[in-house]
């Protein structure tokens, strides 16, 4: 396939893509086997009005320090132009990219009138992540149904990460759809097998790879 992935991920100062803003991006474009095209990742300063409009907790929970964000690039045009273009004629994937990440990414775009341009097709990795769960018996403490990416992650197997940072989240995101990609080419591998008359033998030995 030629259409590339540009998995996203932005930590923000609430919940609300209208009132609240970005702070932090993070953009990895990939193949579908997902081999890194291109990478960006960057914080975004807040003026004084966003800062008293933000919600002190997401504040806390993204680790948003004045020092730590001291000289990032303010989030003006000419910022999101670039995230455009990055972005543009792409496939969005991440966690829950259909629900808050891709509003937010608008938004910050629709203020500065630009249209985003990136495909009409979005993936989100959390649907597949679950499936692959529910096929290997996996469970997590929360459930299927509101278990985070973060959960789904360490259910899964992944290597530590640092929580809510932007370029971690997409890492977490790429790592799950590998999983899957390899569960679902082991069990195509069966099936075929299965249909040519393999023995069970042969088809143990795949699963136990």
């Amino acid at each position: 396939m030629d259409e590339q992935l540009a998995w996203i991920d932005v930590e923000t100062t609430g919940l609300s893509p209208e009132k609240h803003r970005v702070i932090e991006i993070a953009i990895e474009v990939t193949d579908h086997d997902l081999n890194i095209k291109e990478s960006y990742e960057s914080k975004i300063a807040l003026d004084l009005r966003d800062r008293l409009l933000a919600e002190p907790k997401a504040l806390e929970i993204n680790g948003y320090t004045e020092e730590e964000w001291e000289g990032s690039p303010e989030g003006d045009e000419k910022f999101w132009e670039n995230i455009r273009k990055l972005l543009s004629k792409k496939t969005l994937a991440g966690q829950n990219i259909i629900a808050f990440d891709s509003h937010f990414v608008a938004c910050e775009m629709l203020r500065h009138k630009i249209k985003p341009s990136w495909s009409r097709r979005q993936f989100d990795v959390m649907t597949f992540s679950i499936y692959t769960m529910m096929a290997l018996d996996v469970k997590t403490p929360q459930g299927y149904s509101t278990a985070s990416l973060p959960d789904v992650y360490r259910a899964l197997g992944g290597p530590d990460l640092p929580e809510h940072r932007a370029m971690a989240d997409v890492k977490r995101a790429q790592w799950v759809y590998r999983v899957y990609l390899e569960k679902l080419r082991k069990y195509e591998e069966i099936r075929k097998e299965l249909s040519n008359g393999s023995s069970l033998e042969k088809v143990a030995e795949i699963l136990a790879r």
